[in-house]
C-alpha cells in the first residue's frame, strides 16, 4: 500500500469476503485496522465489498488491481485470475513483491504464531497486535 500511495494518485484498498476462508475479523473490523495503518497516506482511502468481483469493482472505478506476492506460489495463483481478468474485463493486475520481512508471512502463519504464544509482533502494526492479543488473550511467550 506504502509502495502504490507513491506510484498512484488514488489508492483505494479493496476490503473483500471470501466464502472459502475463515477470517478472525468481519469486514468493517479489518476495515477499521487498515483505515488505521494508512492514516498516513491521504492518497489511500479504504472501502469494504461484499458479493462482488474485484473485476468489476476496478472496471467501475476504471481502476487497475495491484497485488503483493510473496514468492512463486503467490504468483502462480494470482497469474490466472489476472489473466481472466484482463480477459474478461481489460482489467490490467500490477504486482508488486513483497518486501521482507513480509515476503514470508500469511495471515495463517501469525494467528498460529499468536495462538501458541509466539513472537508475532514484529510482522503486524500495533493496532492489528490489538486486536491479536484479544482474540488469543495476553501477549507472546
Amino acid at each position: 500500500i506504502k509502495r502504490a500511495s507513491h506510484y498512484f494518485d488514488e489508492v483505494e484498498v479493496a476490503i473483500m469476503t471470501n466464502p472459502n476462508k475463515s477470517a478472525w475479523w468481519l469486514a468493517e473490523e479489518r476495515k477499521k485496522m487498515v483505515e488505521t495503518v494508512v492514516e498516513e497516506f491521504s492518497n489511500v482511502h479504504v472501502n469494504v465489498y461484499t458479493n462482488a468481483l474485484a473485476m468489476d469493482i476496478a472496471r467501475q472505478q476504471q481502476a487497475i488491481l495491484i497485488k503483493s506476492v510473496r514468492d512463486a506460489k503467490d504468483f502462480e495463483y494470482e497469474r490466472p485470475q489476472a489473466r481472466i481478468n484482463y480477459e474478461t474485463g481489460n482489467i490490467e493486475t500490477l504486482f508488486f513483491m513483497a518486501h521482507p520481512p513480509y515476503d514470508i508471512v500469511s495471515s495463517t502463519l501469525v494467528k498460529e504464531l499468536a495462538m501458541f504464544g509466539k513472537a508475532y509482533e514484529h510482522y503486524v502494526p500495533e493496532c492489528v497486535q490489538k486486536e491479536i492479543r484479544k482474540k488469543v488473550g495476553g501477549g507472546h511467550g
